[in-house]
C-alpha cells in the first residue's frame, strides 16, 4: 500500500480489528514522517535524510536507510525491485565513449540522517529513468514521469522491542522540468481552552495539562508554507498542506486536516480539540504531541511537545 500525495510514507507493520487503536494514537514503534531537504534535490545537490520515529520510552531501536529506484512493493517488505550492478549497466551503456561514473551505493548507512546526492546530469538522468521503464517495471510500480526527473524510493527500516518497522518515501532526484520545492516549517504550537487564550506548548515539556480536559490545539506557520508554483506546463498551482495530528494518549477530534491557498482556511486546518488522556488510559506523567505537516510535493516537517499531565 503506498498513497504518494497524501501519506507519502508508509509502514509495513500494521494491523486493524474491533480494538485498533485510532491511527493517530502513539502507542508502539511507528515511523511518522521521512523527510529530505532539500524535498527534490538537482543535480549536484545532497538531500539530508532524516525521520520522526515514535517509540515508547522504555523502547530502544537501530535505524538503516538505503535507497532503489523501484520497490517490490508491501508484499516483498518494499525489497528493491532492480540490482545496483544492473542499475550501474544500463547507466554505462548511455554514456559517451571515455566518460565514467560511479553509481552511490544502495547502501545510505545507519546514522540518525543520511545523505543522498544526486550525480545524475539532466540527461543522463531522463536517459536512465527511461531505459529502466522500456526495461520493463515490476507489477504494480507505477510509471514515473521522466520528465520530472528519477523518481527513487528512500526505505528507512527501524528495529527495536523484537519488531521491525519499513517506511518508504519518494524521492524525485529533479531533472529540468521540476520545480524546486521547499519543506513546510511549523513555527510552534500552542494549547488553550476552548473559551480563553492559547499559549505555546513549552519545549522543555513544562507545560501541565489537566487529565481529562477538552483543550484546543493551534498551530502556527505562515500561509505562504503552501507554496504557489508554475507546474510544467506554466500554470500557476498551490501546494495543499496535510497535517496530521499524533497523540501519545487521549483522542483528537480530528486526525488530518488540510489547507491549501485560496481553496480552503488555514484557521480551521491549523486546529484541532484534544482531549487528554486519565491515568487509567496513560500512567505516565507526560505525553506527547506531534503534528506531522505534508505538502504534495514531497515535502515534510513537524513539531513534536511534551506536555505535563496533571490531576484528573
Amino acid at each position: 500500500m503506498r498513497q504518494l500525495l497524501v501519506l507519502p510514507l508508509v509502514a509495513a507493520a500494521a494491523g486493524c480489528g474491533p480494538d485498533f487503536a485510532p491511527y493517530n494514537r502513539l502507542e508502539s514503534l511507528r515511523v511518522l514522517a521521512v523527510r529530505a531537504d532539500p524535498p527534490t534535490p538537482a543535480f549536484g545537490e545532497t538531500a539530508a535524510l532524516s525521520a520522526l520515529v515514535y517509540a515508547p520510552p522504555e523502547l530502544s531501536y537501530t535505524a538503516s536507510w538505503s535507497w532503489c529506484p523501484f520497490t517490490l512493493g508491501a508484499l516483498d517488505g518494499y525489497a528493491c525491485a532492480v540490482e545496483e550492478a544492473d542499475l550501474q549497466a544500463t547507466i554505462d551503456a548511455n554514456l559517451p565513449p571515455g566518460v565514467s561514473f560511479s553509481l552511490p551505493s544502495f547502501d545510505l548507512g545507519d546514522a540518525a540522517v543520511a545523505s543522498l546526492t544526486n550525480v545524475f546530469v539532466p540527461e543522463l538522468l531522463d536517459a536512465a529513468c527511461r531505459e529502466l521503464v522500456a526495461g520493463g517495471l515490476p507489477p504494480g510500480v507505477p510509471v514515473p514521469d521522466c520528465g520530472r526527473g528519477l523518481p527513487v524510493n528512500i526505505r528507512l527500516e527501524v528495529r527495536g522491542g523484537g519488531q521491525a518497522v519499513v517506511a518508504v518515501k519518494e524521492l524525485v532526484l529533479r531533472g529540468t522540468s521540476e520545480v524546486a520545492n521547499l519543506n513546510p516549517v511549523i513555527d510552534d504550537l500552542l494549547a488553550g481552552a476552548s473559551d480563553g487564550p492559547r499559549a505555546p506548548l513549552a519545549p522543555d515539556g513544562s507545560t501541565e495539562l489537566a487529565r481529562g480536559a477538552s483543550v484546543d490545539l493551534e498551530l502556527t506557520l505562515d500561509p505562504a508554507e503552501a507554496e504557489v508554483y508554475d507546474d510544467a506546463t506554466g500554470e500557476s498551482r498551490s501546494e495543499t498542506l496535510l497535517f496530521t495530528w499524533f497523540v501519545e494518549g487521549g483522542e483528537t477530534e480530528v486526525t488530518r486536516t488540510a489547507f491549501a491557498t485560496g481553496r480552503s482556511d488555514l484557521a480551521a486546518a491549523a486546529r484541532n480539540t484534544w482531549t487528554v488522556p486519565l491515568r487509567a488510559e496513560l500512567a505516565r506523567e507526560s505525553a506527547l504531541v506531534v503534528v506531522v505537516a505534508r505538502d504534495d510535493r514531497g515535502g515534510a516537517g513537524w513539531i513534536e511537545r511534551r506536555v505535563r499531565l496533571g490531576e484528573e
